[in-house]
């Protein structure tokens, strides 16, 4: 080659890093063509083709493909440029169709390793395991086994097409590992089904990086790899220990490493070192990254107040994008911050994909707003899936809008769902309508479905050792040991008015045998073993893998109050800390996931009924008087949201007017006129303690207390001259039908005052007979 040529190739050489457009790529492409270097110069040729194919315009990588079919005779270097462009191009199968001869007529050379790194790395792009092991076949054959870069695309390749097995393989079988080596597996096991794995594989570097050629040291992908793993499976201990290793290679410091921290203190339950590692970062240094993970710390954790708060802080020079807000509206769905997140919602300024939709519609949901959140399902510009049906049926049931829940059902069945917890949401909201044909057309279809239950399982850690439990778990070493601590732990509680729900037990067994599926769930076996386990006082975590029931949520807050200890659960939804008795999500998750049980807490009859919170409440002994007689009444306590005509609360009482509607006035106005008679007719009519509980909060309805309801009867018989409760029952009744039918209505369309009115009059008639029977009789 001259000297002159050899210049002109150079200067051709150092226009390449100038080509913005297709229009700078067709005009070099053309100067090769007319001063003969696309020939002469094979390797100018190759760097041409490389940048061409990896060119973002849509045409460049179709044009590379054309100048790699007119050569006569295309180099190692052409093919794998071509094949290095399709591989990263939008359809990387087209570089695979490319080696293997069928997407070019011309003779292609032999493929090198690089070739072949090329290949693998479009295989795993399209998760095509089955053409990775055609290529590991390859490998094999043309005798590039030895290439370390090369086996380490062949296990990564494996690993993100699922074959982890193959990946592990691949991992043992080489003779030298560099850093990149086990990175890619440890991102395997991490990202796949394996973090258990993925944790003992970084053990083992951390214990021999020494051994890592050309005195290579873990990097920031190690440590997010790890860190990964740590935060799946809630091993808060481990991944202490994986900051502490980051911190002896300066690696604490690196914004990526720190982001992952983040992430992983927040999902394993520690918020304040996941905000300590957030504010560790230069401000300057934050990125978008950093805010969402720092956001998403806050929501998880039920403070929607601070993530609206950071997320408000963001600098301009960070754009928020549909993480960002998703991480925001779960903040505000998790707190009930109804107005908030619509703002934030309304505000946003990339396009709402399927979640933001979905958390919108829970939010609303959760609120009563059902009106707002069906018209919010049926308005979204593409077609609801599965998950925000299933939100809206749980709407459905938390408020006992019957009409909403059959079309919820109706729709997840048009969509193929065959999940337990439809069946379960609609056969409670027909329940607490006392429609128990109904319920049991939905057992029916569920047992003709062979609809099954998923399994729940529970894990904790105790001294770096994973502790599995599912539903009845007898299969732990010391499960008779955890088994005689439930006991105890029900005897403890129980003293703090504990009482197992079993309403949402949709099996037909006595309720004796609800009781005890309730009382082994796996997270309650979790907590057992973490008590006889570790030492008095320490922090017990829990990961489930389902959402915690009412019954184990209520379980929970009394072993924190009982035990004197801190118990941290992280559900599939959200993390609950329970502490003294309290949980952070300030019971406002029971919204959803278990409406219509009354369950035990502390009495405050002053309690508000702010977004839609649910009060569940209870007395710390029974009150017995002997001497008078009076029945004991164990107090409901949705009788305040009652008063502040709460939905939910509305909606519970609908479900308790045909128990009630007959012995407010009667009993009422015998307690005025006869209280001899009172004690006989309560005792008579009143046997049970669901009709007590139903009396009592018909006393302490809409207008709050006994004593003002006792003041309008002693005016109404005043008014009329009634002194006998047979004058009196008739008229009263009447009259007070035409009241309750005259009631505004709820947001599902029903009574508010109290629903059912019209049908009691008939049966004052009857009521009335037996009184005036019974006075005859005795008389």
């Amino acid at each position: 080659m001259s000297e002159s040529a050899a210049a002109a190739a150079r200067h051709l050489e150092s226009l390449l890093p100038r080509l913005a457009s297709l229009r700078h790529y067709l005009q070099f492409h053309a100067r090769l063509l007319t001063s003969g270097h696309l020939g002469a110069h094979p390797g100018l040729r190759a760097r041409f083709l490389d940048r061409l194919a990896l060119s973002p315009h849509p045409a460049a990588l179709p044009h590379a493909l054309l100048l790699l079919r007119s050569l006569p005779t295309p180099a190692t270097n052409d093919l794998n440029a071509a094949l290095r462009g399709l591989a990263a191009s939008p359809h990387p199968a087209r570089s695979l169709l490319l080696l293997a001869g069928r997407l070019l007529p011309a003779l292609l050379p032999r493929p090198d390793a690089l070739s072949l790194s090329f290949a693998l790395k479009a295989s795993a792009r399209c998760s095509d395991a089955h053409t990775t092991v055609q290529l590991h076949a390859l490998v094999l054959r043309l005798g590039v086994a030895a290439d370390v870069r090369l086996l380490t695309t062949l296990l990564d390749s494996y690993a993100k097409c699922g074959d982890l097995a193959s990946a592990r393989k691949v991992f043992d079988e080489m003779t030298v590992r560099d850093v990149a080596t086990w990175n890619s597996l440890l991102a395997g096991l991490a990202q796949g089904t394996e973090p258990n794995l993925a944790l003992a594989l970084f053990h083992r570097l951390a214990n021999s990086f020494q051994e890592l050629p050309s005195r290579e040291e873990p990097n920031e992908v190690t440590i997010v790899a790890a860190l990964s793993a740590c935060a799946q499976i809630g091993l808060l201990k481990d991944g202490m220990y994986v900051h502490e290793f980051a911190k002896r290679f300066g690696l604490d410091r690196n914004v990526r490493v720190c982001n992952s921290l983040i992430d992983m203190y927040s999902k394993c339950g520690s918020l304040s070192r996941a905000l300590d590692v957030f504010h560790s970062i230069k401000p300057e240094d934050r990125t978008l990254v950093s805010y969402n993970a720092a956001i998403q710390a806050h929501s998880m954790h039920g403070h929607g107040g601070d993530a609206l708060r950071l997320f408000d802080e963001m600098p301009t020079r960070i754009e928020p994008d549909g993480v960002t807000y998703l991480a925001v509206l779960c903040g505000c769905n998790h707190s009930g911050l109804v107005d908030d997140g619509l703002r934030v919602f309304n505000s946003m300024r990339v396009a709402p994909n399927m979640k933001h939709y979905g958390t919108i519609v829970d939010l609303l949901g959760r609120a009563g707003r059902l009106t707002e959140a069906y018209d919010t399902v049926i308005s979204m510009p593409f077609p609801a899936d599965i998950v925000l049906w299933q939100t809206l049926l749980g709407a459905a049931k938390m408020h006992g809008v019957v009409e909403l829940a059959e079309l919820a059902a109706n729709k997840l069945a048009e969509l193929g769902s065959n999940v337990d917890g439809d069946y379960v949401l609609l056969s409670n909201v027909y329940a607490s309508k006392a429609r128990w044909m109904d319920v049991g057309r939905v057992r029916d279809t569920m047992r003709s479905n062979d609809v099954r239950k998923v399994p729940g399982f529970s894990y904790t850690e105790i001294d770096g050792v994973m502790h599995k439990f599912i539903n009845g778990d007898k299969e732990h070493p010391r499960w008779q040991e955890i088994y005689r601590a439930l006991e105890d732990i029900v005897s403890r509680i129980s003293e703090l008015g504990y009482e197992p729900e079993t309403s949402n037990v949709l099996h037909d067994i006595g309720e004796e045998e609800k009781q005890y599926a309730l009382c082994y769930h796996s997270e309650k076996l979790a907590i057992a073993f973490g008590l006889i386990a570790t030492p008095p006082g320490e922090t017990l975590r829990v990961i489930k893998n389902l959402r915690i029931c009412g019954d184990c949520h209520v379980v929970a807050k009394l072993i924190s109050k009982a035990y004197g200890r801190v118990i941290v659960i992280r559900d599939r939804a959200r993390f609950h800390r329970f502490e003294d008795g309290q949980c952070s999500c300030r019971d406002y998750w029971l919204a959803v996931a278990d409406t219509f049980n009354l369950v035990p807490i502390e009495i405050n009859l002053t309690l508000s009924s702010t977004r839609g919170k649910r009060y569940r409440m209870w007395t710390e002994k029974k009150m017995l008087d002997a001497q008078t007689g009076m029945i004991s009444y164990k107090i409901a306590a949705h009788a305040a949201d009652l008063a502040k005509c709460h939905p939910y609360a509305q909606a519970w009482d609908d479900t308790l007017s045909k128990a009630r509607f007959e012995f407010r006035w009667l009993d009422q106005f015998a307690l005025y006129l006869d209280p001899v008679t009172t004690m006989s007719f309560h005792d008579e009519t009143l046997p049970s303690e669901g009709a007590k509980v139903a009396h009592f909060c018909s006393m302490c309805g809409p207008k709050s207390c006994s004593m003002k309801i006792t003041e309008d009867i002693r005016k109404y018989a005043d008014e009329h001259g009634y002194r006998i409760v047979e004058e009196a029952v008739i008229p009263g009744m009447n009259a007070m039908s035409a009241e309750f039918l005259a009631a505004r209505k709820t947001i599902s369309g029903e009574q508010h005052g109290e629903a059912g009115g019209e049908i009691y009059v008939q049966k004052a008639i009857q009521l009335a007979n037996k009184i005036i029977l019974a006075s005859i009789y005795s008389g």
